[in-house]
Protein backbone atom coordinates (compact mmCIF):
# COMPACT_ATOMS: atom_id res chain seq x y z
CA UNK A 1 0.00 0.00 0.00
CA UNK A 2 1.61 3.27 -1.24
CA UNK A 3 -0.18 5.36 0.78
CA UNK A 4 1.32 3.94 4.14
CA UNK A 5 4.91 3.07 2.67
CA UNK A 6 5.78 6.70 1.72
CA UNK A 7 5.50 7.67 5.01
CA UNK A 8 7.34 5.21 6.60
CA UNK A 9 9.90 5.37 3.82
CA UNK A 10 10.42 8.95 5.25
CA UNK A 11 10.25 7.98 8.76
CA UNK A 12 14.07 8.47 10.20
CA UNK A 13 12.97 5.61 13.13
CA UNK A 14 11.78 3.70 10.32
CA UNK A 15 15.07 4.16 8.96
CA UNK A 16 17.47 3.68 11.27
CA UNK A 17 20.28 1.48 9.64
CA UNK A 18 19.42 2.17 6.45
CA UNK A 19 22.54 4.10 4.58
CA UNK A 20 20.17 6.67 3.03
CA UNK A 21 18.47 7.07 6.26
CA UNK A 22 15.16 8.62 6.30
CA UNK A 23 13.87 9.29 2.11
CA UNK A 24 12.66 12.48 0.74
CA UNK A 25 9.03 12.57 -1.03
CA UNK A 26 10.40 12.03 -4.29
CA UNK A 27 13.23 9.06 -3.05
CA UNK A 28 10.15 7.22 -1.22
CA UNK A 29 8.18 6.73 -4.10
CA UNK A 30 11.23 5.95 -5.68
CA UNK A 31 12.21 3.14 -3.50
CA UNK A 32 8.50 2.02 -2.99
CA UNK A 33 8.91 2.04 -7.48
CA UNK A 34 11.63 -0.25 -7.12
CA UNK A 35 10.05 -2.81 -4.36
CA UNK A 36 7.05 -3.28 -6.45
CA UNK A 37 9.46 -3.77 -9.89
CA UNK A 38 11.30 -6.17 -7.88
CA UNK A 39 8.02 -8.52 -7.11
CA UNK A 40 7.29 -8.21 -10.70
CA UNK A 41 10.71 -8.70 -12.28
CA UNK A 42 11.98 -11.49 -9.99
CA UNK A 43 9.23 -13.30 -7.94
CA UNK A 44 11.10 -11.93 -5.09
CA UNK A 45 10.64 -8.72 -3.25
CA UNK A 46 9.49 -7.11 0.32
CA UNK A 47 5.86 -7.75 1.66
CA UNK A 48 4.09 -5.76 4.17
CA UNK A 49 4.11 -7.32 7.77
CA UNK A 50 0.41 -6.89 9.12
CA UNK A 51 -0.78 -6.89 12.70
CA UNK A 52 -3.35 -9.95 12.27
CA UNK A 53 -5.44 -8.45 15.21
CA UNK A 54 -5.56 -4.51 13.99
CA UNK A 55 -4.49 -4.94 10.15
CA UNK A 56 -2.27 -2.49 10.62
CA UNK A 57 1.39 -2.38 8.40
CA UNK A 58 3.79 -1.94 10.20
CA UNK A 59 6.95 -2.69 7.96
CA UNK A 60 7.97 -5.05 5.52
CA UNK A 61 10.10 -8.25 5.48
CA UNK A 62 11.29 -9.99 2.16
CA UNK A 63 14.20 -11.35 -0.47
CA UNK A 64 15.06 -8.57 -2.59
CA UNK A 65 18.21 -9.41 -5.44
CA UNK A 66 20.72 -7.15 -3.92
CA UNK A 67 23.93 -6.48 -5.28
CA UNK A 68 27.17 -6.16 -2.57
CA UNK A 69 30.78 -7.63 -3.19
CA UNK A 70 30.49 -7.43 -7.13
CA UNK A 71 27.71 -10.31 -7.54
CA UNK A 72 23.63 -10.28 -7.57
CA UNK A 73 22.77 -12.27 -4.58
CA UNK A 74 19.04 -12.74 -2.72
CA UNK A 75 18.87 -11.02 0.37
CA UNK A 76 16.92 -11.13 3.02
CA UNK A 77 15.88 -7.50 4.67
CA UNK A 78 13.06 -6.40 7.48
CA UNK A 79 12.62 -3.24 8.53
CA UNK A 80 9.59 -2.46 11.28
CA UNK A 81 8.21 0.76 12.70
CA UNK A 82 10.19 1.15 16.42
CA UNK A 83 6.55 1.41 18.16
CA UNK A 84 6.81 -2.16 17.00
CA UNK A 85 10.38 -3.91 17.32
CA UNK A 86 11.08 -6.30 20.12
CA UNK A 87 8.13 -8.09 19.74
CA UNK A 88 9.18 -10.77 17.50
CA UNK A 89 7.28 -9.71 14.33
CA UNK A 90 10.71 -9.29 12.50
CA UNK A 91 11.61 -13.55 13.52
CA UNK A 92 7.80 -14.31 12.73
CA UNK A 93 7.97 -12.27 9.26
CA UNK A 94 11.50 -13.83 7.87
CA UNK A 95 10.86 -17.20 9.46
CA UNK A 96 7.59 -17.04 6.79
CA UNK A 97 9.21 -15.61 3.96
CA UNK A 98 12.64 -18.17 4.53
CA UNK A 99 9.86 -21.11 4.55
CA UNK A 100 8.47 -19.95 1.24
CA UNK A 101 11.62 -19.56 -0.65
CA UNK A 102 13.28 -22.83 0.50
CA UNK A 103 11.72 -24.29 -3.45
CA UNK A 104 13.55 -21.62 -5.35
CA UNK A 105 16.99 -20.55 -3.50
CA UNK A 106 19.87 -22.66 -2.46
CA UNK A 107 21.16 -19.68 -0.23
CA UNK A 108 20.46 -16.17 0.92
CA UNK A 109 22.42 -13.57 2.44
CA UNK A 110 21.52 -10.87 4.98
CA UNK A 111 24.28 -7.78 6.53
CA UNK A 112 23.24 -5.76 9.18
CA UNK A 113 25.40 -2.64 10.96
CA UNK A 114 27.80 -3.51 13.68
CA UNK A 115 25.43 -1.97 15.73
CA UNK A 116 22.37 -3.28 14.83
CA UNK A 117 22.67 -5.96 17.35
CA UNK A 118 18.65 -6.56 17.41
CA UNK A 119 18.74 -7.62 14.00
CA UNK A 120 22.01 -9.52 14.18
CA UNK A 121 19.94 -11.43 16.83
CA UNK A 122 17.28 -12.01 15.19
CA UNK A 123 19.44 -13.44 11.31
CA UNK A 124 21.48 -15.57 14.26
CA UNK A 125 17.86 -16.82 15.64
CA UNK A 126 17.00 -17.82 12.15
CA UNK A 127 20.08 -19.46 11.08
CA UNK A 128 22.27 -17.16 9.16
CA UNK A 129 26.07 -17.35 10.12
CA UNK A 130 28.16 -14.27 9.80
CA UNK A 131 30.67 -14.67 6.86
CA UNK A 132 32.87 -11.37 7.90
CA UNK A 133 32.59 -7.68 6.65
CA UNK A 134 31.59 -5.55 3.99
CA UNK A 135 30.60 -2.50 2.78
CA UNK A 136 26.88 -1.70 1.12
CA UNK A 137 26.39 2.23 -0.22
CA UNK A 138 29.12 3.07 1.98
CA UNK A 139 28.52 1.95 4.94
CA UNK A 140 30.46 -1.35 7.23
CA UNK A 141 28.34 -4.00 7.40
CA UNK A 142 28.28 -8.06 8.68
CA UNK A 143 27.63 -10.03 6.42
CA UNK A 144 25.91 -13.22 6.84
CA UNK A 145 24.69 -16.68 4.82
CA UNK A 146 22.44 -19.13 5.28
CA UNK A 147 22.06 -22.14 2.96
CA UNK A 148 18.58 -23.08 2.31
Amino acid sequence: DESVAIPLLRCPEFMAYSPTGALDAKGAKQRFSELMASCERNGLGKLAVVVKSSGTIIGYCGIEMCEIEGARKPELGFRLHANHRGMGYATEAAAAVLHQAEPILSSVIAFAEPANMPSIRILEKLGFRPTGESSFKGVTVVLFSRGM
